[in-house]
């Protein structure tokens, strides 16, 4: 997690660090995620339910950087997360990949 500052200078873009957090996923999600990734089987609802458990655990550690930082949501204009691809498969009759996390 990163707090960042991002203004525009003589048309030039500029982007800094003001403080990070990292913040511990737990084990029952890291494994979730691997056994995604490593093609074991699971339900649409198994995934759906994964996402959103991911998703809070995201958003508590946005709420902590805030609480560190003593920001109120109202400062902040945009929040980004990059996701995680949980299946490749670019070869084939259907290339395709499936990313999820909110």
């Amino acid at each position: 997690m990163a707090w960042m500052l991002y203004w525009r200078q003589l048309m030039k873009p500029w982007l800094r660090n003001r403080q990070s957090l990292t913040w511990p996923i737990p084990v029952h999600l890291k494994k979730g995620i691997l056994d995604i990734c490593q093609g074991q089987p699971l339900t649409l609802s198994q995934l759906g339910q994964l996402d959103t458990q991911l998703g809070r655990l995201f958003a508590q550690a946005v709420n902590a950087l805030l609480a560190q930082q003593r920001l109120q949501p109202r400062d902040i204009v945009a929040i980004g997360c990059h996701g995680q691809t949980v299946w490749h498969e670019p070869t084939g009759e259907a290339p395709h990949t499936l990313q999820n996390w909110r």
